[in-house]
């Protein structure tokens, strides 16, 4: 059992479950690997109702999802107190890298967490201060009252709420006149026609953004599929996902929901 000490205003509860099911397997009753025996059953200890709620409902969603593909055996059950182990276990993996166990289990598992949760680890401070933000515009921060009162009830779902709307159907898929893309919740510009080309996936496609400060870039595990998220740097709108199977010559794929766009031709 592993006890954890977290402060919600940095990581979320979700979070730590998100984790804890990525990073074993929770489809193997009482065993890991070549490890077997109920010391090694897949648990997850609540502390209270609400706890409990968010770890059953989350278990739901990935079964629903069938995201690892067998049912989830998973038990969720109340915290019956907790015992240290003794000081022999304590830091093992820092104090015994080479051996044998560390090297072949738990170092490629430490190897994958450390790239599928890069967001997440603890930045190192940069001695000269750190790197300062370059963004030309201040950001635009809304409650959810007032993005629902300035959006439209789908740019509201996609834009708020990372929705996506359909291909091939939606406003400026196939759009080739020339001008500028800009952000529905802010109006900054965020792409141009001249990046704009024709990826065939039914969504505006661009091979850059505007402009280096235009979007920003964020991991998105929504469901364990693993995406590069494209959000605008001004007001943090979901603008879609960028890919690496775009043309060169950046090689990237702006795939961008056309609902939080706003097009302007280039007299305008």
């Amino acid at each position: 059992m592993v006890q954890i000490t977290y402060d919600p205003a940095k990581v979320s509860y979700a979070d730590l479950l998100e984790i804890f099911w990525k990073t074993h397997d929770p489809t193997t009753l009482n065993q890991q690997g070549a490890d077997i025996g109920t010391q090694y059953r897949s648990v997850v200890f609540y502390h209270d109702e609400k706890q409990k709620q968010v770890a059953t409902e989350y278990k739901k969603q990935l079964d629903d999802s069938k995201t690892f593909g067998k049912p989830i055996v998973t038990e969720i059950t109340e915290y019956p107190g907790f015992f240290p182990a003794e000081k022999y276990h304590q830091d093992y993996f820092a104090l015994n890298p080479d051996q044998g166990y560390c090297q072949m289990v738990i170092s490629p598992k430490i190897a994958k967490f450390r790239k599928n949760f890069a967001d997440k680890l603890k930045k190192k401070k940069s001695g000269s201060g750190g790197q300062k933000d370059s963004r030309k515009h201040k950001k635009v921060i809304k409650t959810d009252a007032e993005w629902k009162n300035i959006l439209t009830a789908e740019q509201y779902k996609v834009a708020r709420k990372q929705g996506t709307e359909r291909p091939f159907t939606n406003e400026y898929w196939d759009n080739k006149q020339d001008g500028v893309y800009y952000c529905v919740g802010c109006g900054e510009p965020v792409f141009d026609s001249k990046e704009k080309y024709k990826s065939g996936t039914g969504w505006p496609s661009y091979w850059q953004p505007y402009d280096e400060q235009s979007v920003a870039t964020v991991l998105d595990r929504h469901l364990f599929s693993t995406r590069t998220e494209v959000k605008c740097s001004t007001c943090d709108a979901h603008l879609g996902h960028v890919f690496e199977d775009g043309p060169q010559p950046t090689g990237k794929r702006y795939c961008i929901n056309s609902v939080t766009l706003k097009f302007k031709k280039r007299d305008e």
